[in-house]
């Protein structure tokens, strides 16, 4: 599963090792409602970077994910979606932009 050391638990806040190689991200209410999409953009390095993301429910459980080849990742949000974890699946430290809006 993707349950981690860094991972959360439900209803517990990411532990000390957010921002390590992943960050996880509690959506507003409403937002796991499958009518919002999620995009991870990762800053220009020499090295280049591939960010994947994760949807997980409020029990951590795997919802979906957005994880290819490309660079960044974008998806839509699956029903049941508490958490979204950004992972820097390659690369060095980057700084990521997260954006979560309505699919519409």
């Amino acid at each position: 599963g993707v349950r981690g050391a860094g991972a959360p638990r439900a209803g517990t806040p990411p532990v000390a090792t957010q921002g390590v190689d992943a960050w996880v991200s509690t959506l507003p209410a409403g937002f796991g409602d499958g009518q919002h999409t999620e995009t991870a953009t990762g800053g220009v390095t020499p090295a280049g970077h591939d960010l994947d993301l994760y949807f997980l429910g409020s029990d951590c459980s795997l919802k979906g994910s957005a994880a290819t080849a490309a660079a960044d990742e974008s998806g839509v949000i699956p029903g049941g979606t508490t958490y979204v974890l950004t992972q820097l699946y390659t690369g060095p430290t980057v700084p990521v932009t997260i954006k979560a809006v309505d699919a519409g």
